[in-house]
């Protein structure tokens, strides 16, 4: 769930287990680092939108490994998943 002062909350459909291996948290937080450091001007998306994406792609990720993958999955490979993602 992603929730804001002032909007509506958010419900990310992604995500398994997969999600809470080690320091995948860490690659989330660069994603939403990522995605609140760019400019206004660059995405017309208001930044609970850009957060929420964020989110979205790491859980994304992490299902699509756990779908084509029987190894887990870890930080490392997730950033690798980024990577060749995007």
């Amino acid at each position: 769930m992603i929730e804001a002062l002032s909007a509506t909350p958010l419900i990310d459909p992604t995500g398994s287990a997969a999600r809470a291996s080690a320091s995948t948290g860490d690659v989330l937080a660069g994603l939403v680092d990522a995605a609140l450091a760019s400019p206004d001007d660059v995405l017309a998306a208001t930044l609970e939108d850009r957060v929420a994406a964020a989110v979205f792609q790491q859980g994304w990720l992490a299902d699509q490994w756990v779908a084509a993958r029987p190894d887990a999955l870890t930080a490392d490979r997730l950033a690798f998943q980024l990577r060749t993602a995007v």
